[in-house]
């Protein structure tokens, strides 16, 4: 049997194959865990997994499949590893940030009292109860959606699947459930209001 290249695989995963979406994320599923892994180093795979580096990549990768531009053999790779790059670097980015931030805090902290400041970096009651509050708040408002996005929202959110298996699990291709995520994502943005971000 013919091996399919990567340029025809993923022209027709643009047209909705799901069989040829699923070869491709087969194919370079453990490629790109590697180099995310061997990327992002052990302090920002603290705050972030490589999995969810690669499950960024290929959504960004489904949504954009229309757009891309077959130049020949390598070049579905090139591409693909690019959306990587650019994703490992926001993920580098971000912690660079957060280590500023943390920082920060840290210094203005150095001057109270042991106890002021285990008192300060330890939740209260109340704000456990925010938190609770603000989660269920979220469920209530993925609940409310309609039904194929909440969903949707639940199986990668909640379960932890990829788009691929989702997608699968739903009997849809992986590109109309890229799609169907980018909507639920909009739509849940509109339910929870401008403090959604929260």
């Amino acid at each position: 049997m013919i091996e399919l290249s990567d340029e025809i695989l993923a022209s027709r995963a643009s047209a909705g194959d799901e069989a040829a979406a699923r070869t491709l994320y087969e194919r370079y599923g453990p490629t790109l865990l590697h180099r995310a892994a061997r990327s992002l180093g052990p302090r920002v795979r603290r705050r972030v997994g490589e999995s969810d580096v690669v499950q960024e990549t290929w959504l960004t990768a489904f949504v954009r499949l229309e757009g891309f531009v077959d130049r020949g053999p390598g070049s579905f790779r090139a591409w693909l590893a690019n959306i990587l790059r650019n994703k490992l670097h926001d993920e580098v980015r971000d912690h660079v940030i957060a280590q500023r931030r943390s920082v920060r805090r840290e210094q203005s902290h150095a001057g109270s009292l042991p106890e002021e400041r285990v008192a300060s970096e330890r939740s209260s009651p109340s704000q456990h109860a925010m938190k609770a509050e603000r989660r269920q708040g979220l469920r209530a408002a993925i609940d409310s959606l309609p039904t194929p996005y909440a969903l949707l929202l639940r199986l990668v959110h909640v379960e932890g699947l990829s788009i691929v298996d989702s997608a699968h699990r739903l009997g849809r291709t992986a590109n109309s459930t890229c799609k169907l995520y980018g909507r639920a994502l909009e739509r849940l943005t509109e339910v929870l209001g401008p403090r959604g971000g929260e």
